[in-house]
Formats: structure tokens, C-alpha cells, sequence
């Protein structure tokens, strides 16, 4: 095969990273987990034999892709007891698929929680059961500022913006296991979901009157994690929005 031909490339996985977002629920709304698998790799446009003789990177033939995939989607009981969500959490969290692993390259398994509406309380059980997660609270307004101590206030246009851009990314998709059993239940909650200008020229997202967004929550706050710029420094204050 000529090399001016155009391939199917091939993507070769380097290294993996694992998302589990949490938002937690109230007396009416059900708390809900998602993890998202990001995959930093190349796409390789080589032959087999070139992939298996070392060539394709001197020969220009890969390019930096990632991969974004939802492996994990579930609302638990409503009225499920925070502390019975925290042992639930941390047993997902000690999975074999979700544990550091050096032979994949795999990180341990990051965990954020939507902190704002229960409190400091519940974030502290959390950090009990041996967990640190990154606490986020959903704001109303248009910046996201680092508030120290792994805590952030975050927009929440940013968080569902970014997960609007990445499930339709033209080249990175966030891309959903065929596994999941609940994904009818999140597409029909995206359905849900509506945006509102208010009087004072403020932009509401929430789920339609009787309805829940808790997937699209746990799946966005995964979402901006992964989205954020690694090894920043810690600052106090607006470090930007998306």
C-alpha cells in the first residue's frame, strides 16, 4: 500500500484515566453516579507491518487521539441514606476496573461530588471513608473559581456546556457503553432539560417541572474534571471559564 493512500487508522491506547462524578440527591431527587474512561493514545495510519517493525512514528503516521467513554450510569433508591452512598461509592471505587493499575498505565479512579446543596456534612463523610474528592458546588453565575482545598465554585452553564461539546465533539465523542442499562433514562432526562433566561438576565438550567437531572449532573461534573488543565497551580480566585 502506498503510503500517500488514506488508511483507517488504528488507535493505540497509552494511557487511562477514570472520572466517577456524583451528584448527590435531596428528599425528592434520587443521587446519581457516572464514570467516564478517557483514553490518551494515537491514531496509528500505519500497516500492520509497519506498526509491528516500529516505522509509523518515523514515518509520520500517528497522530495524539483520545477517547471518551461513559462505562458507568446509574440512579440509586430514592432516599438512599448518604452514609449507605458513600460505602456504595467507595466499593465501586475499589473495583478492579476503577484501581490504579501500572501494567495499563491506569490512574486510580478520580472522584468528584456535587457538594452545594448538602453541605459540608455529607463531603466529610466522604473524606471518613478514606475517600478525597473533589467538592463542587453549582453556581448560577458565569466564572468558576477555585475556593482551595480540592473545592470549587463551578458555573453550572460551564459543566453542562462541556458536556453538550463533548457528546457532540466532532472527533472525540463522548461515546456511551452499550452495557449501560439506564442510558434510555439519561437520553430522556437530555430531553428534559431546559435552559431559561431569567428577568435579570441569568441563564437557568434545570430538569422540567416533576422531572430529574441527576445523570445529566454526575455525567457533567465527570466531564468537567476531565476537561480541566492538569498540574494547574492553586490559586484562589477565577481561573477561568470554558
Amino acid at each position: 500500500m502506498e503510503l500517500s493512500q488514506e488508511r483507517k487508522p488504528t488507535f493505540l491506547p497509552r494511557k487511562k484515566r477514570h472520572v466517577m462524578g456524583v451528584d448527590l440527591g435531596q428528599s425528592k431527587d434520587p443521587s446519581a453516579v457516572c464514570v467516564i474512561e478517557f483514553c490518551e493514545g494515537v491514531d496509528d495510519h500505519g500497516s500492520p507491518y509497519e506498526r509491528h517493525t516500529n516505522q509509523t512514528t518515523a514515518l509520520g503516521l500517528q497522530k495524539k487521539a483520545e477517547r471518551w467513554r461513559c462505562v458507568h450510569l446509574e440512579s440509586l433508591p430514592l432516599n438512599k441514606k448518604y452514609g449507605d452512598v458513600v460505602r456504595y461509592v467507595a466499593g465501586l471505587l475499589a473495583t478492579p476496573q476503577l484501581k490504579a493499575d501500572v501494567d495499563e498505565n491506569r490512574s486510580a479512579c478520580e472522584l468528584v461530588i456535587d457538594a452545594g446543596g448538602v453541605g459540608r456534612g455529607v463531603a466529610e463523610m466522604f473524606k471518613d471513608a478514606g475517600l478525597d474528592p473533589i467538592c463542587v458546588t453549582l453556581t448560577g453565575g458565569m466564572e468558576t473559581n477555585a475556593k482551595g482545598g480540592n473545592k470549587f465554585n463551578v458555573a453550572k452553564h460551564d459543566a453542562v456546556t462541556l458536556l453538550d461539546a463533548r457528546i457532540h465533539h466532532d472527533r472525540f465523542p463522548l461515546i456511551f457503553s452499550k452495557q449501560l442499562t439506564e442510558l434510555e433514562a439519561f437520553l430522556q432526562e437530555i430531553a428534559d432539560f431546559k435552559r431559561d433566561v431569567t428577568g435579570a438576565g441569568r441563564t437557568v438550567y434545570e430538569a422540567r417541572e416533576g422531572k430529574h437531572d441527576d445523570r445529566i449532573i454526575a455525567c457533567a461534573l465527570a466531564v468537567w474534571v476531565l476537561s480541566r488543565p492538569r498540574n494547574q497551580p492553586t490559586v484562589i480566585g477565577v481561573y477561568g471559564s470554558y
